[in-house]
């Protein structure tokens, strides 16, 4: 028995053509490089920016926090919906004056606006810094 070991390989080397590879990563590179949102470095700031911030001084304010993880705080202790209308309730000529993290859940924003709403007729202050100016 005889094995013949003389194969007839083509003698054409094999070809793949790279070019719609190339085109398709290129794409991709596009598209993701037009879809990246370039944001600036983290800064540790924790009140968000107006331009018509004021300064204004009131004799009487209670003032209320809103941290970035949604707790209320006032005098540095952490309070609820009820104990915030409470507080509103003893001092009628006191303005509300609500201190919000720039990260803090808007939800929470709207529940505080809502007892200002109820209880001083919607007048509040909100709490800003100044924003930047570009040059």
């Amino acid at each position: 028995m005889r094995i013949d070991n003389d194969f007839s390989l083509p003698t054409e080397d094999a070809h793949i053509d790279l070019t719609p590879l190339i085109d398709v990563i290129f794409m991709l590179v596009i598209f993701f490089i037009l879809t990246m949102s370039f944001t600036h470095s983290a800064i540790d700031i924790n009140l968000p920016k107006s331009t018509t911030a004021q300064k204004i001084e009131e004799p009487k304010l209670i003032e209320v926090a809103i941290r970035d993880n949604g707790d209320l705080y006032y005098d540095k202790k952490i309070i609820d919906i009820g104990e915030l209308k409470t507080l509103l309730d003893s001092d009628e000529n006191a303005t509300l004056n609500i201190i919000a993290d720039a990260k803090s859940p808007f939800d929470r924003f709207i529940e505080i606006v809502d007892v200002a709403k109820e209880k001083r007729a919607g007048k509040f202050l909100i709490t800003t810094d100044k924003k930047y100016e570009e040059k």
